[in-house]
């Protein structure tokens, strides 16, 4: 993708391909950006209906983002409710720089959040659990993008996350919504991906669109965003990303500092699916397969954001939903004990798939050193990450 911008793409089979979007989820911006650099013709035929089949797909999520997002801005409307978009449903709206979604993202202050949804069910919408301590539960419609309300943007930090209703800026395409200030949207961007979905971190499309961020802040803004970094913990993870946004900003072609994250995304979209159960468990087994992957400071700081987190709205268990409507406090127990056995469960597999994925990981390795690439190079190889942990993460 990186190198797309500079010369013609890898030769790929459509299998490649597909696993490379699977993993990217940058279908979209590559089918335009490779149009636009008269690289899309030389791609072999299966790899380019591949390659178009994903980007119709994320196209039609654009535009069911659009018609969602059209639907709260009436609601806000009429309901007087300040409602602010965020994330990839800003990029929706924009045709240059509109990505694969997976959902609606907006924010509201928790009465309006209320109204919101409540207005959402009585439009056809419903609840499916799932709420978490920055969100209410979600609200699905058949054929169209889930709706995610949050309350705040970050629970470990209030004071921020209080004060972004200060800066929020009209939506030009929707001008009764309300987007984030540049910086505080840059910074909300990174925190999704560093600390929210740490195994995420490096994806291209979530690299598409904090580049975009980037690009919307004043060098006051950058400056200040430097010294918020520089006091956090993961500021290491953070400056290698803005690295890269800054690289591809300037239309560098940019070092891909993060190879060992993309190779583990591609071990697990190819094998993880072939983990034998429910849906839930092959998530399981890939969180703990990322986590493992990353360390055990990383494993442990997963394990226990899975265990305790607190999760308002009911249960998706019926029993558990039932058992909390009469006792919320052995309810809660209920939930943090269905989740450690779930955890134990995927244990085993994921301790299997962790293995082959190292010493799959170590041939990749020797065979990139073999054929002369370097650290430099822009192909993908799981070479070592730029970061381990900080000190405050080693614990």
């Amino acid at each position: 993708m990186f190198s797309s911008l500079f010369e013609p793409p890898p030769r790929c089979s459509a299998t490649s391909w597909g696993l490379f979007l699977l993993a990217e989820r940058c279908a979209l911006p590559l089918k335009n950006c490779l149009t636009k650099n008269s690289h899309w013709q030389e791609l072999p035929p299966e790899a380019l209906k591949t390659l178009d089949a994903a980007a119709t797909r994320d196209l039609q999520g654009v535009l069911s983002a659009r018609a969602g997002l059209a639907g709260i801005a009436k609601i806000a409307d009429e309901l007087a409710l300040e409602v602010v978009v965020l994330k990839g449903g800003v990029a929706a709206l924009n045709d240059a720089h509109a990505l694969a979604l997976a959902d609606i993202d907006v924010l509201a202050r928790q009465p309006d959040a209320e109204k919101l949804v409540a207005a959402l069910d009585r439009a056809g919408y419903t609840d499916y659990g799932g709420g978490s301590e920055r969100h209410l539960e979600p609200r699905f419609a058949p054929e169209v993008l889930a709706i995610e309300t949050h309350t705040t943007l970050a629970p470990a930090d209030r004071q921020w996350a209080d004060s972004v209703w200060s800066r929020v800026v009209p939506l030009d395409e929707l001008a009764v919504l309300h987007r984030l200030a540049p910086r505080d949207h840059l910074w909300h961007l990174l925190l999704h991906v560093v600390v929210q979905h740490p195994f995420r971190a490096g994806a291209i499309r979530d690299l598409l669109l904090i580049a975009d961020a980037f690009a919307e802040c004043s060098e006051q803004d950058l400056a200040e965003l430097d010294i918020t970094v520089d006091r956090h913990w993961a500021s290491e993870a953070f400056q290698a990303i803005l690295g890269l946004a800054r690289q591809l900003h300037s239309r560098e072609a940019p070092e891909d500092l993060f190879r060992r994250q993309a190779a583990t995304a591609y071990f697990l979209h190819r094998y993880g699916v072939r983990v034998p159960g429910p849906p839930i468990l092959r998530e399981d087994v890939g969180a703990s397969v990322s986590a493992m992957l990353h360390g055990p400071a990383a494993y442990r700081r997963w394990y226990r954001q899975v265990i305790w987190q607190d999760t308002p709205g009911r249960s998706l268990s019926p029993p558990i939903a039932w058992l909390e409507a009469r006792s919320p406090r052995g309810g809660r127990t209920a939930r943090v004990l269905s989740r450690m056995i779930r955890v134990a469960a995927a244990a085993p597999p994921a301790m299997a798939l962790a293995a082959t994925a190292a010493m799959r990981f170590k041939g990749w390795e020797r065979d990139a050193s073999d054929y002369g690439r370097t650290e430099s190079s822009s192909v993908r190889s799981p070479g070592p990450r730029p970061y381990v942990s900080s000190p405050k993460e080693s614990e």
